[in-house]
C-alpha cells in the first residue's frame, strides 16, 4: 500500500549526524568540485529556524550528484529543519476550452453540481482567508474585487519578470474559489465571501524552496485554508515538513492530485502512466481527484490511494486576465484538470470553517469526506467521492440556538427551525414547572385544541387543560397508559390532578378514574364501581396493594387484579374484593364462568373462618384446617 511522505528508498538518503559540518552559505565557484562534463548545476532547499521563523534559502551546488551529497550533510545537522534537493512543481490543467462570453452564475455546472449554492444560506465564507500558492492574482478583476488581500511574492528574483508568467493560473483558481456573489459579474466562487491571500510561488514553473517559503508565509499572515493548484513527481521533505507546520498550526492544506493519469503511449514518459504527485501526496494534504458535472471520473486525472476525493474538474469556468486588455467580456473561461477541481474542496473548507471556526484540519478533512457523494459504480483511487458542499456544511454547523419569544399572554418557543406558541393556563403550568429550563423540556406542540379542552405536548410531558380541572402536568409511565387508552376521549377523561406518592408509587387522579403506578406493577387504570371498591379497602394502602392490571371487560361484567387480590364487578352484584385462598379455589372453579359466577359479597367472618358468597354458591376458608369448602346451590 502507497504510503503518503517519502517515497519508498528515500530513506537511504538519510546520513548519520556525525558527518563533518558544512557551511550554511553559497559554495563559491573556485572551491566547487570540478563539474562532471555534461553535469547541470542544482541547488538544495534549506530550511532553518531565525529569530523563532522558519526560513528557506537555497544553496547551489555543481551537479545533481553534488546536490544530493550537500543535501544530505545538511540535513544531519542541528541547526537545519530539513534540507534537500530543489525540486519544480507546474501548475496543472492548462488546457483551455474557451467558454461562452460573460456567462451567468447558471451556466457554472461545477458550482450546482457540488451544491455550493444551497451552501450559501448558511454562509459565504466571509472572514475566512484562502491563500492561493500559485502564479499570482489579478486583484482588480470585476469578480475578485474586493476579495484580494495583498499579495505575497516568494519567486526568485532572476524569474519575477518573465513575460507572461503573472496572474493567469492563479486568477482562475482563486476565482473558483472566491469570485464575489451578486456583483452583477461573472460567476461566484464556491466561497464568494471568502478572502484571497495571493502568495506568487510560480514563475511560471514553482520550486519547492518558492512553495516552502509560501506556505510558511500564508501561515504567518493568517490564512486558515491553502490551496496548491501544482503538482510534480519530485518529493521534498524541506516542503513536507513546511506542509506539517501549516497542518499544526491549524490550517487546512489542499492540493491536486495531477492530470497525468492517462496511460502513456508510445515512447511518452512525461504528462501520463498515474505517478504519485507531490505535494498532494504528502500526509497532512487533502488530495483531490476530478469527476465531470455528472459524477464521472475523470481518465485523465491522477488516482491513488492517496487522493482524499474529488470534485468537478472539467469545463469549470472561472475568471482569467482580459486578453485585450480591458474588461470587454473575454475575463471568463472554462478549463479542465484538477487545478480547477481543489480549489473548489478549498472553498468548502473555508465554507466548513466560517460554521465551525473550533475545528482543526483532520476534522474539516474527515467532514468533507464523509460528506461526499459516492456516484454508482465509483472506480478505486478517486477518494471517498464526490465533494458536497452543502452536506459538507450543514454536517459542521452547529444547530440553531433556541429562540423564546416573550408575547402578550404567550410565548413562542423557536428550535430547529420549528416555532410553537404556549398560552393561557397552559403556560402558567408550563412556568410554574420551570419553563423549558424545568422537568417538561422544551414545547412540542402549541395549544392544541381537542373537545372539551386543550392540551400542549412537551419533550418529557403534557399539560391537558379544561374548566373544570384547570391545567394538569401528566407524565412518564402514567401518561404513556392514558394515552394507550385514547387520552381525553378514554373513559378516563381529563387528568383532574398531577401525580402524587402512593405506597412506593404514585397516582394520578382523572375525571372518570384514576391510574396507579409501581416499579413493581407498572401503571394500571382503576374506574368506576371497582375502583370504589378499591378506594373503600384502603386502595394501595390496603391489602390489594397495587393494580396489576388495567380494567378488564368480562361477558357480562369486568375486573381488575391487584397485588393482594382481585375487585370483580357485574351489573347484578356490583364490585367485590375476592382474595387469599378463597380467591385461588375460585380461580380452579373457572373464575366467574365457572359454577360459582360472580362474588355477590365481600369475605364475610363465620364461626372458625370466613365465608364469601357467589352467584352460585358460596366459599368457605377454615382457620384450623386452612382449606376452602365449595358449596353449590
Amino acid at each position: 500500500m502507497p504510503v503518503r511522505g517519502r517515497p519508498r528508498g528515500a530513506a537511504a538518503l538519510l546520513v548519520s549526524a556525525v558527518l563533518a559540518a558544512v557551511p550554511l552559505v553559497a559554495v563559491p565557484a573556485a572551491a566547487a568540485a570540478p563539474q562532471a562534463p555534461g553535469a547541470q548545476p542544482a541547488t538544495v532547499d534549506v530550511t532553518r529556524i531565525v529569530d523563532g521563523r522558519p526560513i528557506t534559502s537555497t544553496v547551489p551546488a555543481a551537479s545533481e550528484r553534488a546536490a544530493e551529497s550537500l543535501a544530505q550533510r545538511l540535513d544531519a545537522r542541528t541547526d537545519v529543519l530539513a534540507a534537500d534537493v530543489t525540486v519544480e512543481y507546474h501548475p496543472v490543467g492548462l488546457a483551455a476550452a474557451p467558454a461562452a462570453a460573460d456567462p451567468l452564475l447558471a451556466s457554472s455546472a461545477h458550482l450546482h453540481a457540488v451544491r455550493a449554492p444551497r451552501a450559501w444560506e448558511r454562509t459565504t465564507g466571509a472572514g475566512t482567508v484562502v491563500a492561493v500558492l500559485d502564479t499570482g492574482v489579478l486583484a482588480d478583476h470585476p469578480d475578485l474585487r474586493g476579495a484580494v488581500l495583498p499579495q505575497l511574492n516568494t519567486v526568485p528574483t532572476a524569474l519575477d519578470e518573465q513575460p507572461g508568467s503573472l496572474g493567469y493560473h492563479g486568477t482562475l483558481v482563486s476565482s473558483i474559489i472566491a469570485a464575489r456573489l451578486g456583483n452583477g459579474v461573472g460567476s461566484a466562487g464556491v466561497a464568494p465571501g471568502a478572502g484571497i491571500l495571493p502568495v506568487r510561488i510560480c514563475a511560471p514553473t514553482c520550486t519547492s524552496a518558492a512553495m516552502t517559503a509560501g506556505i510558511d508565509a500564508a501561515v504567518a499572515r493568517g490564512a486558515r485554508v491553502i490551496n496548491l493548484s501544482v503538482a510534480g513527481p519530485s518529493y521534498s521533505r524541506v516542503v513536507e515538513e513546511a506542509v506539517n507546520r501549516a497542518v499544526a498550526a491549524g490550517v487546512v492544506v489542499v492540493a491536486s492530485s495531477g492530470n497525468d493519469g492517462s496511460p502513456c503511449a508510445g515512447t511518452a514518459t512525461t504528462g501520463c502512466g498515474n505517478p504519485v504527485m507531490y505535494p498532494a501526496a504528502h500526509a497532512g494534504v487533502i488530495s483531490v481527484s476530478s469527476a465531470s458535472a455528472t459524477g464521472v471520473a475523470s481518465s485523465w486525472a491522477v488516482r491513488n490511494e492517496m487522493v482524499d476525493l474529488s470534485a468537478v474538474g472539467e469545463r469549470v469556468l472561472g475568471a482569467v486576465p482580459p486578453r485585450t486588455g480591458s474588461y470587454d467580456g473575454s475575463e471568463y473561461t472554462s478549463m479542465s484538470g484538477t487545478s480547477f477541481s481543489a480549489p473548489q474542496v478549498a472553498g468548502a473548507a473555508a465554507l466548513v470553517r466560517s460554521v465551525a471556526p473550533h475545528l482543526g484540519p483532520a476534522a474539516v478533512e474527515e467532514i468533507l469526506k464523509s460528506s461526499a457523494v459516492t456516484p454508482a459504480a465509483w472506480p478505486a483511487g478517486y477518494g471517498r467521492g464526490v465533494l458536497d458542499v452543502a452536506a459538507a456544511v450543514d454536517a459542521a454547523a452547529p444547530a440553531p440556538g433556541p429562540v423564546v419569544t416573550q408575547g402578550d399572554g404567550s410565548v413562542r418557543y423557536t428550535r430547529d427551525g420549528a416555532s410553537v406558541v404556549v398560552k393561557g393556563a397552559i403556560l402558567a403550568r408550563y412556568r410554574a414547572a420551570g419553563a423549558e429550563g424545568g422537568f417538561l423540556g422544551w414545547p412540542l406542540t402549541g395549544e392544541v385544541p381537542v373537545r372539551g379542552g386543550a392540551f400542549t405536548q412537551f419533550e418529557h410531558g403534557s399539560v391537558y387543560w379544561s374548566p373544570a380541572t384547570g391545567a394538569q402536568v401528566v407524565l412518564g409511565a402514567v401518561r404513556d397508559r392514558w394515552a394507550a387508552m385514547g387520552w381525553e376521549l378514554s373513559p378516563l377523561g381529563f387528568p383532574a390532578g398531577e401525580e402524587v406518592p402512593a405506597r412506593g408509587g404514585v397516582v394520578q387522579r382523572f375525571t372518570g378514574g384514576r391510574i396507579h403506578w409501581s416499579p413493581a406493577t407498572g401503571a394500571h387504570d382503576v374506574r368506576g364501581a371497582i375502583l370504589g371498591a378499591y378506594a373503600a379497602a384502603g386502595a394501595e394502602d390496603g391489602v390489594l396493594g397495587h393494580p396489576t392490571t388495567g380494567e378488564v371487560l368480562l361477558r357480562g361484567g369486568a375486573f381488575n387484579h391487584f397485588q393482594g387480590g382481585s375487585v370483580y364487578w357485574s351489573p347484578t352484584t356490583r364490585a367485590q374484593v375476592v382474595r387469599g385462598a378463597i380467591r385461588d379455589a375460585w380461580a380452579r372453579q373457572g373464575w366467574e364462568t365457572g359454577r360459582l359466577g360472580y362474588p355477590r359479597t365481600g369475605e364475610q367472618a363465620v364461626p372458625g373462618g370466613v365465608r364469601q358468597e357467589f352467584q352460585g354458591g358460596s366459599a368457605t376458608y377454615s382457620w384450623d384446617t386452612r382449606q376452602v369448602t365449595i358449596t353449590h346451590r
